[in-house]
């Protein structure tokens, strides 16, 4: 007889290389450098730092991101409830609104975009200018890995969202009717938490699909991010930092990154200070002699 233990580990693993085998097939192929605008300061501050800064999605992004993802995950496990497990899992998403997110779980993100020079992208700091900063995407991969974040693109197609959202269901509901018999044989409290701890877990695995869906609207953005999903309990207090923006107080967690990861500078199109120029040169030779200082081609 299996324990509640094994068995969730058995659900935990099961549903995690679900997610693997779906996310390597939509990832691929994958870019050779991608690049993350940021402001003049904010280029200052990560080649100064040599770290990446991830800010907590619930203070630096739209809630509707977030919320977009849920109420098409609860529609579908409306259409589901028949099932005692995707009862079970749109109960825990209703009653724990975003399954915590914000009090007991934080998703912190940094954002990239495949290409250098994205006008959308430009106009976002088009009042001060900004920049592009282009990194080596393998080498990327290897510094969220060894974070044990992860490194994702979204997804922006409504129809494939939602397939995603049935086809972990039906995974995780044809497991349950398996493993069912077994917890079954454990006692009837101890199964009841275990079917709870099933379902717990079946909706972990559909907000970490939400966390990577975005609206059809940006889908020119073709956006990648670095993501981690985080417990309060391992957020200690060297880890947790904190930033203003504007009248905004941003927590956020730092990733570091080696030197040659960075390949490209890229500047906005638009008026620029020779001193500028000069400093910016200055600060990528001090990162490498290899980095390439370009100027944008797009008129605002």
């Amino acid at each position: 007889m299996l324990t509640t233990t094994e068995i969730i580990q058995q659900v935990e693993s099961e549903l995690q290389k679900f997610q693997n085998q779906w996310w390597k097939e939509y990832d691929s192929p994958q870019p050779s450098h991608i690049y993350h605008y940021t402001s003049l300061e904010g280029l200052v501050g990560i080649l100064t730092s040599g770290k990446f800064f991830l800010s907590d999605v619930l203070a630096s992004s739209d809630r509707s991101e977030i919320r977009h993802g849920f109420e098409l995950a609860d529609e579908v496990l409306r259409t589901r409830v028949a099932h005692p497990l995707c009862a079970s899992t749109r109960e825990i998403l209703v009653l724990n609104p975003f399954l915590g997110i914000g009090e007991t779980m934080f998703v912190y993100a940094v954002c990239f975009c495949p290409d250098s020079d994205v006008l959308t992208q430009w106009r976002a700091y088009s009042a001060d200018g900004g920049f592009a900063l282009g990194v080596d995407f393998v080498k990327v991969v290897t510094c969220a890995v060894a974070a044990e974040f992860a490194i994702s693109k979204m997804l922006y197609d409504h129809r494939r969202q939602a397939a995603l959202l049935e086809f972990t269901l039906d995974h995780a509901t044809s497991l349950f009717d398996r493993l069912d018999t077994q917890i079954a044989l454990l006692p009837a409290s101890e199964a009841q938490d275990c079917r709870n701890r099933f379902a717990f877990e079946v909706g972990l695995s559909l907000v970490k699909s939400i966390l990577r869906f975005k609206n059809e609207a940006f889908q020119s953005e073709s956006e990648w991010r670095i993501l981690a999903l985080l417990t309060k309990d391992s957020l200690t207090a060297d880890r947790l930092k904190f930033r203003a923006r504007g009248r905004t107080v941003i927590p956020y967690i730092e990733m570091p990154f080696s030197p040659d990861l960075v390949t490209h500078i890229y500047r906005s199109p638009g008026p620029w200070p020779q001193s500028t120029e000069y400093g910016v040169r200055r600060l990528s030779a001090s990162i490498s002699p290899h980095v390439l200082c370009e100027t944008s081609k797009l008129p605002l």
